[in-house]
């Protein structure tokens, strides 16, 4: 997603879920391994999204991705709360 191109809606809504959620970096203690996906499940029920969308969001954030030895990749995310503090 290049800052001059105008994002859908659906890429506004999924943005903001990210910054909402997750951190673009942290302690590793926060730290999740999740899949383009995976993030899109958690996005389900928001709005339609495309995988090449999806990617362009997150690249454009700022999120670190690596393959995975299936060839998938994987974003590197941290929780923005420790979820220990909220374990109650």
């Amino acid at each position: 997603m290049k800052q001059n191109k105008t994002e859908s809606s659906a890429q506004r809504l999924f943005h903001n879920f990210l910054m909402d959620n997750y951190d673009t970096q942290g302690p590793q203690s926060r730290m999740l391994l999740m899949t383009t996906m995976e993030l899109l499940y958690k996005f389900r029920g928001t709005a339609s999204l495309s995988l090449t969308e999806a990617i362009e969001v997150l690249q454009y954030i700022g999120y670190t991705s690596r393959l995975d030895v299936n060839g998938q990749i994987t974003w590197m995310l941290y929780e923005q709360h420790d979820p220990i503090e909220y374990w109650h």
